[in-house]
């Protein structure tokens, strides 16, 4: 970890007083750690930058995944990364209807296009927003327009804790 600056989305700081002290401890180290919304930070490690024990982090990260803020991924059955929502959840409507407000963008070799600009690079070059539970979707923002979109992963076996 780099020293400079974290993103924090408007609609954390909107909502900051409903965040316990320790809930927000924890979204900030995820945010600190995080490349392209995801982070790989153990529970463990968090709670050693945090001085508090993994228990703690547990279930503030269990509180955070309540409240909408922020999803843990599982890759066949151990934990991958934690994803920090950077805008709110939409009301009323889940990842499963994502597919149906969106686009779906063209990914080929670890390139991905946006279906609206056709800016072409590899996928870490897009912001990632979040995946299809079954992990078959990926939904991306494209840098050059800010669309968003969707696209095929052909991954199996990736799950929301």
């Amino acid at each position: 970890m780099s020293k400079g600056w974290t993103k924090f989305p408007n609609y954390l700081i909107d909502g900051l007083a409903a965040l316990k002290a320790g809930e927000l401890k924890v979204l900030l180290w995820l945010l600190r750690s995080s490349y392209h919304n995801r982070s790989y930070l153990s529970q463990a490690k968090i709670a050693e930058k945090i001085r508090k024990d993994r228990r703690s982090v547990s279930r503030a990260i269990s509180s955070l995944k309540e409240k909408g803020i922020v999803q843990a991924y599982r890759y066949k059955g151990k934990n991958s990364f934690y994803l920090v929502r950077m805008e709110p959840c939409a009301e009323g409507g889940g990842k499963e209807e994502m597919g149906n407000r969106f686009p779906q963008g063209r990914e080929r070799l670890g390139f991905a296009s946006c279906p609206k600009c056709s800016f072409s690079a590899p996928i870490s070059n897009f912001t990632y927003l979040a995946h299809s539970k079954d992990g078959t979707k990926e939904f991306l923002s494209c840098p050059s327009c800010q669309t968003r979109f969707w696209i095929l992963t052909g991954r199996q076996g990736l799950e929301e804790k």
